[in-house]
């Protein structure tokens, strides 16, 4: 009868002993995960926030003028253009501040890319300091 109640009280131990471990690995599996995903939806948020729009283009031989407007939740550093397949680094980093929805044209800011510009197609892309394409525009310069 002895030996019994040994067995038995190891297996009231083993049960609890695993049913805590089990809790234990969901509990450090749900940290992974809201983890993971917190840092998911902040990047796509900052992503969100950075929109563009191109008012106007002013192309001459020695650079292009573009005229942009904030219409995201932050500022914007603009540090690089694309231009058919060239990059331009901007000495000077551009900052877009948002356009207040009242008067939009307001708080447009010239970014000058400089260079030499034949007549044709231009396709432009701006990038912000993450890394981010804000969009492109084509323009024909005849």
């Amino acid at each position: 009868m002895n030996v019994f109640r040994r067995f038995r009280s190891r297996k009231g131990l083993t049960s609890i002993m695993s049913t805590l471990i089990l809790l234990g690995v969901t509990v450090f599996a749900m940290i992974i995960v809201i983890g993971y995903s917190q840092t998911i939806l902040a990047h796509q948020h900052d992503q969100m926030g950075e929109r563009l729009v191109v008012e106007k283009v002013f192309i001459e031989p020695s650079q292009i003028s573009l005229w942009v407007r904030n219409i995201g939740h932050g500022d914007i550093t603009v540090t690089q253009a694309l231009v058919n397949g060239t990059f331009y680094d901007f000495w000077d980093e551009v900052i877009v501040l948002p356009s207040p929805v009242y008067n939009p044209a307001a708080n447009a800011t010239e970014i000058v890319i400089p260079g030499t510009f034949d007549f044709g197609v231009y396709r432009i892309s701006l990038f912000t300091f993450r890394g981010n394409e804000l969009g492109v525009v084509e323009v024909d310069y005849s």
